[in-house]
């Protein structure tokens, strides 16, 4: 009996010998090369046959000997286990260690976290972190500062020369920006009789709520900050071109439209409107002079796919970090291409239990850490904000 390799080059070959008749004879097809089709039509289909039997046995031979979680790849399901016996305190700090040696499918540190961990985290990140999700973001192998070199020749053209005349030279301006590495931190503390439970699932709980921290001072930093000691927000950014709103304590259509055409004409490819709650929420009420509303939805656009709308073609999206339209000095609109804000990682998130700290309360405590920073990363003016006046 062949094996399920050999049965499917089989039918790659009489596959490959009915398309290469079909295509040289299509148009002189004789009964001869008739029936040589049908015979290979006939034996293609006998081989797919035997291959459903294979696989029709091999379900039926996992199913009989494992459960379902056992079909998860060896080394991630081991992986898995022994993480998850490291949350719950039945697996020793010396056991992780030697026994993520032994499983091979990640680092050989005792804070990695296996894929399905790691993957919870991210996802929560990304509900939370809208800018995150839509930035450049990049992992560099060192962890001191990173350079990113700049060059800004808008200043310098060509020039029409006659005939025998010098042509006159002009140097490139360049610059460099420098991206550091800050630490971004989090801790939980888990009762150990939430941790025994066994119909409890441990991994969503702590990567849910460590995820979702994270994400919160992520966006915080990406959106406002200063720079110090975290990244520098593209709000505070010294390049970002500031829009005040053009009447008391309201960010109207007009505002909107001053802040795309405050950036460069070739920065407004690709960019977005990036709005408050309250904001969004002032929007959804304006309308043109025939009562249609300004905000369009996508044709394809559900709820549960993502509703998303725009204004003057431009993608519009909530950001939780973002200031009201009814407070003073306030910024509750960013506009621009969301790529030209730069995040740099230098790992991935790290997880931690210590069962010292809380032993009085029979308490587990959990940390979560990371090193990143975030700018943006252009000469242009690829940024403007709305900021909302007295």
């Amino acid at each position: 009996m062949k094996t399920k390799k050999e049965l499917m080059e089989l039918r790659a070959s009489k596959l490959t010998q009915m398309n290469t008749l079909v295509n040289e004879r299509s148009d002189n097809m004789d009964e001869e090369t008739l029936a040589t089709v049908k015979t290979l039509k006939d034996e293609i289909g006998e081989v797919d046959r035997s291959l459903s039997a294979i696989e029709t046995v091999r379900g039926i031979a996992v199913a009989g000997s494992k459960p379902v979680e056992a079909q998860i790849v060896d080394g991630k399901k081991e992986f898995r286990s022994m993480f998850t016996g490291y949350l719950r305190g039945t697996v020793t700090n010396k056991e992780v260690q030697e026994r993520i040696m032994q499983a091979g499918t990640a680092g050989a540190g005792l804070e990695t976290v296996p894929d399905e961990f790691y993957r919870t985290l991210t996802s929560k990140i990304l509900e939370y972190g809208m800018l995150y999700a839509d930035a450049k973001v990049m992992t560099t192998g060192n962890h001191g500062d990173f350079l990113i070199p700049m060059a800004d020749d808008t200043a310098n053209s060509g020039a029409w020369t006659a005939e025998g005349t010098a042509m006159t030279p002009a140097d490139i301006t360049t610059s460099q920006i420098t991206m550091k590495a800050y630490k971004a931190t989090t801790a939980i503390v888990v009762s150990t009789e939430l941790l025994e439970d066994a119909f409890f699932d441990v991994e969503s709980y702590v990567a849910g709520a460590l995820g979702v921290r994270l994400a919160r001072v992520f966006e915080s930093a990406f959106i406002n900050g200063d720079g110090t000691g975290k990244p520098t927000g593209i709000v505070a950014d010294t390049g970002t071109v500031n829009v005040n709103s053009a009447v008391t304590l309201v960010v109207d259509e007009t505002d909107m439209l001053n802040a795309i055409y405050a950036i460069d004409p070739s920065q407004r490819v690709g960019a977005v409107f990036y709005v408050s709650d309250a904001q969004r929420k002032a929007m959804d009420a304006w309308v043109d002079t025939t009562g249609r509303p300004l905000l369009q939805t996508n044709a394809s656009a559900t709820q549960a796919g993502a509703m998303e709308t725009t204004l003057y073609g431009y993608p519009v999206r909530v950001n939780y970090e973002l200031g009201s339209p009814l407070t003073v000095a306030d910024v509750p609109v960013i506009f621009g291409n969301p790529q030209n804000y730069w995040i740099r990682n230098i790992r991935n998130i790290t997880v931690k239990r210590s069962d010292e700290l809380y032993a009085l309360t029979d308490e587990v405590l959990f940390t979560a850490t990371t090193r990143l920073d975030g700018k943006v990363v252009s000469e242009n003016k690829v940024f403007s904000k709305i900021t909302v006046i007295a």
